[in-house]
């Protein structure tokens, strides 16, 4: 059975999803 990730970890997830989405190359970046 997998954990439950901390809010931290949580976050950190979702910015790096909404990361992959940026539309510049040279700055991809992610905030929540």
């Amino acid at each position: 059975m997998r954990k439950r990730p901390s809010w931290h970890e949580y976050f950190m997830f979702i910015a790096k999803i909404v990361s992959t989405r940026s539309t510049c190359n040279s700055r991809p970046t992610g905030a929540v």
